[in-house]
């Protein structure tokens, strides 16, 4: 019932603050019972897709998806999935080099001469940190929203990471130096229109960061800021809620573990009863706590789902207008990453699992589609970066939301380029394996549906 309504929003190109109908309207209009419809709102709720309106003239309204709360939930998997700095950074890498590369070749001259502005008059101000804001601003410049809000998210979890660690003055100022010099080559890359250099110049300062938060004694417990999820909720409860959060995360996350009741919340953290109910919603919004009913009840530790953080973060792409192009300009970076890590190593165990995963699918009837496309996603996971995992089950989900049910002579020639692939990665041979993805991914995506807001630009441009 929600993945229905989602699929509705989506295919209507989002129009945030329309009524979609009470809920008498939708219970009627799909044929179910009002548990099941107040059931699918709470999951609509989460997603961030639509919330109910109160009032004369209410109904399921359409409501634009919050980005802290996307960047947060992606932090919270992290967290409970012990992810390194070092994967976070890989996958950081290949997002912006890419960027970098697409900022070279798109921006105009008056956007770097605003870029190396800002990157002028940050240098001259007295601070300690370097001016991070400058990879959004680098990443806005590609044409490519996934890329843009992808490098927001992973900018912001490196500054969780390292918001924690201790550093002396002296290694502040070398590091702002380099960082400085660094940004001053991007932005020059940048200017002189080298997608090349622009991306090599990006790779070397991401391998630099990686080298300074790697060999330092960082915290495990990444420090969070804000957790609002989208909802009304007092600064202070997102305080509450994320002291809660760490407390779990230095206790190893131990899953079904009674956290406490809300009175005894209430008196251990020095908040009232009101400020824990609303830490509770937003720590049950990211899939931190979990509440059980009844007798021996409470509050306790759950489970984040991987699948619900990429289901959240492809209706965010999704709304942030990633059309077809994009989608696949992104895939592009992280898959061709992927099979030259699998190609590298060779593994043979590797190998075996995604020969046997490439039969299971060939077993699929109903959702051959999503098969396909899944086959993607164990790509990714075989290749051990959970970050890079976490950011194309995304790109599956919303491949296979546009995506069309394949006929029988689509899946044949897609079970062939995929097996092509694994005997690539099997012989050792990284670059034919690249080659053939590449290939691979540009035959896909012309069976793609685009944007629905793409779709209606260009009807309007037709009239």
């Amino acid at each position: 019932m929600a993945r229905r309504i989602r699929l509705d929003i989506m295919e209507r190109g989002w129009p945030v603050g329309e009524i979609i109908g009470t809920e008498t309207e939708l219970v009627l209009r799909h044929g179910v019972s009002r548990a099941v419809v107040r059931e699918a709102i709470r999951l609509l709720e989460y997603l961030g897709v639509a919330r109910m309106k109160a009032g004369s003239g209410g109904g399921l309204m359409v409501t634009a998806p919050d980005e802290t709360a996307v960047g947060t939930a992606a932090m919270v998997y992290f967290a409970y999935a012990q992810v390194g700095v070092a994967e976070m950074l890989e996958a950081r890498t290949i997002i912006e080099r890419r960027a970098a590369e697409l900022a070279a070749r798109h921006a105009k001259p008056a956007e770097h001469e605003a870029l190396a502005a800002g990157l002028a008059e940050h240098s001259a101000e007295e601070g300690d940190e370097p001016w991070t804001d400058l990879h959004g601003r680098l990443a806005s410049l590609s044409a490519n929203p996934a890329l843009e809000l992808l490098t927001r998210i992973l900018v912001q979890v490196t500054s969780w990471y390292s918001a924690s660690e201790r550093r002396s003055h002296a290694q502040i100022r070398r590091e702002r130096r380099a960082a400085e010099s660094s940004h001053r080559r991007i932005v020059d890359a940048v200017g002189a229109g080298d997608p090349q250099l622009a991306g090599r110049e990006m790779a070397d300062h991401l391998d630099r960061v990686t080298g300074y938060l790697t060999t330092r004694k960082v915290r495990r417990t990444p420090t969070f800021g804000d957790m609002s999820s989208g909802k009304p909720a007092a600064k202070l409860a997102s305080v509450i809620a994320a002291e809660i959060l760490t407390d779990i995360i230095d206790q190893g996350w131990p899953v079904d573990r009674h956290v406490g009741s809300e009175l005894i919340l209430a008196d251990r953290y020095d908040a009232s009863r009101a400020v824990v109910r609303e830490a509770v919603r937003l720590l049950e919004f990211h899939q931190v706590v979990r509440t059980r009913r009844g007798p021996g009840g409470g509050l306790f530790v759950a489970v984040p789902s991987a699948d619900a953080v990429a289901e959240s973060l492809a209706i965010h792409l999704d709304y942030e207008g990633v059309d077809t192009a994009h989608l696949f300009e992104v895939r592009a970076a992280l898959e061709l990453a992927i099979v030259d890590r699998l190609a590298r190593s060779a593994d043979r165990a590797v190998v075996a699992g995604l020969r046997a995963a490439l039969e299971a699918h060939r077993q699929v009837e109903g959702r051959a589609g999503r098969a396909i496309h899944g086959w993607h996603g164990q790509l990714a996971e075989a290749a051990g970066n959970r970050a890079i995992w976490l950011f194309q089950l995304a790109l599956m989900r919303l491949t296979e939301t546009r995506g069309v049910q394949p006929d029988p002579a689509m899946r044949r020639w897609v079970d062939r380029e995929h097996t092509e692939i694994i005997d690539a990665i099997e012989a050792g041979d990284a670059t034919a394996a690249q080659t053939l993805m590449r290939d691979h991914l540009e035959q896909v995506r012309p069976v793609v549906r685009p944007h629905a807001g793409t779709a209606e630009r260009d009807q309007a441009a037709t009239n």
